[in-house]
């Protein structure tokens, strides 16, 4: 007796569908934009980091001129309301550099530039090139408001803000009051 069986029923399936190969492909397409993303990320935050700590560097910096120049302290020289880029067009009337001699008034007014548009020839390293859109700004906090008519006190604290915008269009800023 002849015996008809089917070729198919005998043998199996092996490999992958091209369905299966989609699939597999699209779940890691889908896991490698997760990794890029968080890379960019993390990336924009290294970022923001770097200007705080620099923000953080140059406010010291001007504290430690202001506390080598008392009486321009004193005399409210170093209040500034959002110095920027259009300040840094010209450079103030007196350079205070070397064995140039100035009043404390025109030494904050140079300190103040220096920290703002830079030190070097460029002026490639002041917070107006260094941080987007960047601003300083120095205010004096009075130890006695309204009681006398000295805008700032001896004494009183100062408060020294660097704001700058950020690629997400919040405004970021770096403040200390001294």
């Amino acid at each position: 007796m002849l015996n008809f069986t089917s070729k198919r029923s005998t043998q199996y399936q092996s490999g992958m569908s091209l369905i299966e190969i989609l699939v597999t492909v699209v779940i890691l397409s889908i896991g490698l934009l997760g990794i890029a993303a968080t890379q960019t990320v993390g990336v924009g935050y290294n970022h923001d980091s770097y200007l705080r700590s620099q923000a953080t560097m140059m406010i010291n910096e001007l504290t430690e001129r202001m506390s080598l120049n008392l009486d321009a302290v004193n005399n409210n020289d170093f209040n500034v309301n959002a110095f920027n880029m259009a300040g840094c067009g010209t450079a103030p009337a007196a350079l205070c550099e070397g064995t140039v001699n100035c009043t404390p008034q025109q030494l904050a007014t140079y300190d103040i530039y220096k920290i703002s548009c830079g030190y070097d020839a460029n002026g490639n390293d002041g917070i107006t090139n260094i941080f987007p859109s960047g601003a300083l700004a120095v205010a004096c906090i009075d130890s006695d408001a309204g009681v006398d008519a000295d805008p700032c006190t001896d004494g009183s604290n100062h408060q020294i803000v660097i704001s700058w915008q950020r690629a997400n269009l919040a405004q970021a800023q770096v403040q200390l009051v001294v």
